[in-house]
């Protein structure tokens, strides 16, 4: 899979989850959010990824899932100023869904 297709991927499982998780933020400002925070986190993880050695890759794997989660739930926390717990449960929902589904799809 290129890095584009996982793009793409992600932000179709990952956009209706926020959707729903968020549903009362106004839609417009709620699309925008949630495909920056991908758009943000995406390259970076995707990039750091192709780094790890086999070796390193399980422990490394978790560590950048632990900081996109961080990053994301900090970018809606200043976006939609929720509390922080709810923050980082849309983005944890968000991206262990996608995670899971990543590794049952590829």
């Amino acid at each position: 899979m290129t890095q584009l297709e996982g793009l793409m991927w992600t932000l179709i499982i990952e956009l209706p989850i926020a959707i729903t998780l968020l549903r009362s933020q106004p839609i417009l400002k709620l699309l925008f959010v949630a495909t920056s925070a991908s758009l943000m986190t995406h390259p970076i993880a995707w990039y750091l990824s192709v780094l790890l050695s086999p070796q390193e890759y399980r422990v490394g794997f978790y560590a950048i899932e632990t900081a996109v989660i961080v990053t994301e739930a900090l970018w809606y926390q200043g976006w939609f100023q929720l509390e922080w717990r709810y923050s980082v449960m849309v983005s944890l929902i968000a991206n262990t869904v996608s995670m899971i589904l990543g590794g049952i799809l590829f």
